[in-house]
C-alpha cells in the first residue's frame, strides 16, 4: 500500500493495519510511511501483538521456554521486532504523530476466556513454520523434536494464559498545530 500511487503523501484520513508482526523488518520506516500518507488531522490505528506469553496474573511465563528463546533468536537474526505491539507508540511518536493512545487486550490461550490464540492459527503457524526455520538455522531432527514437544505442551489451553493484543492510535497534527511539520 505504501508504494501504491493512490496512497501518496497526505492522501488518507485513516490508516489501519492488524498483525504485521512477522512481516515487517523496518517498523520505524513503515510507521513513517503511514504517517506521511495521512492528511493533517488524519488518524492511524495499528493493531499488533508481542510474541510474549503471560499467565493469569499478568506476569511473563515464557522466559524459560526454550522454543520461545529459539524463536526470539531467529526473529532477531531476521531483523523482526516481535515486541512491535508494545513498541508501536514509540514508532508513532518518532513519526510525528500526536494524541497517541494505547489499549491492551488479553488474547487468551484457553480456559473460560476462550482460545483466540489457537483460533487465530498461532499454534498452526508455530507447528508449520518452526521446524523449517529451526532446520534452516542448523538444528538437527532430535533438537527440533524436543522443542516441538515443548511448544505443544506450552500452547495447550490453560486458564489465564494470554498474549497482549495492543491497539495503538495516533493522529497527524493539523496544519499550524504544535507538532505539525
Amino acid at each position: 500500500m505504501l508504494r501504491d500511487g493512490r496512497f501518496g503523501p497526505g492522501s488518507v484520513d485513516y490508516a489501519f493495519h492488524r498483525l504485521l508482526i512477522c512481516g515487517m523488518r523496518d517498523w520505524q520506516g513503515y510507521v513513517d510511511g503511514v504517517a506521511s500518507m495521512l492528511r493533517p488531522g488524519g488518524w492511524a490505528e495499528l493493531q499488533d501483538v508481542d510474541y510474549v506469553f503471560y499467565g493469569a496474573d499478568g506476569t511473563r511465563i515464557d522466559r524459560d521456554w526454550r522454543w520461545v528463546g529459539a524463536m526470539w533468536d531467529i526473529a532477531e537474526r531476521l531483523g523482526l521486532d516481535i515486541e512491535c505491539g508494545s513498541h508501536m507508540a514509540g514508532y508513532m511518536r518518532k513519526a510525528g504523530l500526536v494524541d497517541i493512545s494505547v489499549r491492551e487486550y488479553r488474547w487468551p490461550f484457553g480456559g473460560d476466556g476462550g482460545n483466540l490464540g489457537q483460533q487465530a492459527g498461532i499454534a498452526s503457524v508455530i507447528t508449520d513454520l518452526m521446524p523449517r526455520m529451526l532446520a534452516q538455522r542448523g538444528y538437527d531432527v532430535e533438537q527440533i523434536a524436543e522443542l516441538e514437544a515443548e511448544w505443544k505442551a506450552n500452547l495447550a489451553p490453560e486458564e489465564g494464559k494470554h498474549w497482549k493484543f495492543i491497539v495503538t492510535i495516533g493522529r497527524k497534527p493539523a496544519e499550524g498545530e504544535i507538532g505539525a511539520d
